[in-house]
């Protein structure tokens, strides 16, 4: 009996005639949408409507309304004929394309030994869609060394025998590249209005991701031909353009500045003060921002308090990413405003509801902090310990500036505020997350790890594993509060209550100022009067 519900599954070798078929069958899809997008063109019905009057201007066919409702009928065996000519021309026209896309992917080394070639890195895998054991679509994500490739089969047999054997060496080794590719992405046509489309590439990006650290971004070819491709794709932000400006790091130092959907733009160069031909870059970041294609678009601006240093005032920065902000929020779909900054006075702003309802705020610290308040104060961070307790001593503790720098910086730090070292060329951080609006009410906060830029448990830190070794061994401890004839547990409530007890001599990172004074008990010897000053002198 077939298995009843959707799943998601590996390829396997008797997919093998269903899966090229499909593949075929998705690179000819988008010919039926060229088709119809030509035939319904204006210029294209004008030019039907034109060779058809004049058809029926030659040969007399015009309406003859004596014969009465046949009389309206001959004219339009012309209209047939003439739509039969320009659609059969059109197809014409756009099928060798396609059909040359089509054995382009056919003849690919990835198609020729599927279970092989998805088999050489773990992020790599070739994904197959069932619904009630019936064939649904396919997704197949490319990470090997060669996921960037284009070349066929075809194309690696013209090689010269010494590039020919390299070649064929380079398909049989082992690796996964920085970059996955999408290769191949297909649902069957009466499955595409459920949106599984939507599952089945966020099961495969997270498998990719997962898989080896070593994937830092995937790649993904769409055309406007297949809107449901495109539509999903760029709903995971696959197909979303980005515009970065750099004000304060290079752009190649950020991210991958090398891919079509990046636009870099670099001001680090552009000192007011030392460079002549400074200018303003306001109004240009306004012009970059209009001018940007339809479609999901993530504005980055690094940073925001650089950015009104070059710009000599706060307002005016406050007032560029207001609009900043209203142009991304009128575009058709969803978009992004993102903003890295140290603590200045713009962040004040920035982080208030009247410029938007909707905020995410990420704030790095070093995993010291965790590690302090674990062992200093008995507070682990969720799900070790009370979210509320944790929350309570975490934000104070953290906007104590110097504590938190003492801990760094301090005998026993690690000496840098950039992480800690959990590897080559990977850092760890604890990173708090503020999340405010949308479908939440009020502010939720949360807080995770990160190892080099990519986010994780805070259990996958190794700069945190003491404390999570700590906390199996005191549980592991003998509980002395059992086989007793009274309760000396808390209910959840009551462990709530307590969390929201001040700690005491707390003062929420607020100093608490008195003013001085000097307490004294005169002694029996003292002379404290007043009108003889020099009475106790033995002159």
């Amino acid at each position: 009996m077939a298995e009843s519900g959707a799943r998601i599954r590996l390829y396997e070798a008797s997919d093998e005639k269903l899966v090229k078929f499909s593949i075929g069958k998705a690179a000819m899809e988008g010919l039926a949408a060229a088709n119809r997008s030509a035939c319904f063109h204006p210029f294209t019905l004008s030019v039907w409507v034109a060779l058809s009057c004049i058809m029926i201007q030659l040969l007399d066919w015009w309406p003859k309304p004596e014969y009465g409702l046949l009389g309206y009928f001959p004219g339009l065996p012309a209209f047939g004929c003439w739509g039969a000519v320009i659609m059969y021309l059109i197809d014409w026209f756009h099928r060798p394309p396609f059909e040359a896309a089509s054995l382009d992917l056919l003849r690919r080394p990835d198609v020729a030994d599927i279970a092989k070639y998805y088999s050489r890195s773990p992020s790599s895998g070739f994904f197959i869609l069932e619904y009630d054991g019936n064939f649904v679509g396919l997704l197949a994500i490319d990470a090997s060394k060669d996921s960037q490739s284009q070349d066929t089969v075809m194309d690696i047999k013209k090689l010269s025998p010494l590039l020919h054997t390299e070649k064929r060496k380079g398909l049989a080794s082992h690796g996964t590249s920085s970059v996955a590719t999408i290769r191949h992405f297909y649902i069957d046509e009466p499955y595409r209005t459920t949106g599984i489309q939507e599952d089945l590439l966020a099961h495969a990006v997270q498998h990719t991701f997962k898989a080896d650290d070593a994937v830092k971004e995937i790649k993904a070819t769409t055309t406007s031909l297949i809107p449901y491709t495109q539509k999903c794709l760029r709903k995971a932000g696959l197909d979303t353009q980005t515009l970065l400006f750099c004000f304060l790091h290079r752009p190649s130092s950020l991210m991958n500045i090398n891919i079509p959907t990046v636009t870099a733009f670099d001001f680090t160069g552009r000192i007011p003060g030392y460079d002549d031909a400074w200018c303003d870059p306001q109004d240009e970041i306004l012009a970059r921002v209009k001018s940007a294609p339809p479609g999901a678009l993530h504005v980055i601006i690094d940073s925001v308090d650089t950015l009104a240093s070059d710009i000599g005032s706060t307002p005016k920065a406050y007032k560029l990413i207001w609009t900043l902000l209203g142009l991304i929020t009128t575009r058709s779909e969803p978009s992004f405003l993102i903003l890295h900054l140290q603590s200045c006075p713009v962040l004040e702003l920035l982080t208030q509801t009247s410029l938007s309802p909707t905020l995410m705020h990420l704030t790095a610290h070093s995993p010291a902090i965790i590690t302090h308040l674990s062992s200093a104060y008995s507070t682990p961070p969720p799900p070790a310990g009370p979210a509320e307790k944790f929350w309570s001593v975490f934000i104070p503790f953290s906007e104590r500036t110097h504590e938190s720098e003492r801990l760094v910086y301090g005998p026993e730090g690690n000496g840098t505020s950039a992480g800690v070292w959990a590897g080559k060329d990977t850092r760890e951080f604890v990173v708090e997350v503020l999340v405010r609006g949308g479908s939440r009410r009020g502010v939720e906060r949360t807080v995770e790890g990160w190892r080099g830029d990519v986010p994780c448990d805070l259990c996958a830190l190794e700069s945190l594993k003491n404390i999570w070794y700590r906390r199996k061994a005191e549980e592991a401890r003998p509980d002395p509060t059992q086989n007793v004839s009274f309760n000396l547990n808390l209910t959840p409530s009551q462990e709530k209550s307590r969390a929201q007890v001040p700690l005491p001599y707390a003062h929420e990172g607020k100093p608490v100022t008195t003013a001085g004074a000097i307490l004294y008990d005169p002694d029996s010897a003292d002379d404290i009067d007043d009108d003889d000053p020099d009475e106790d002198l033995d002159i």
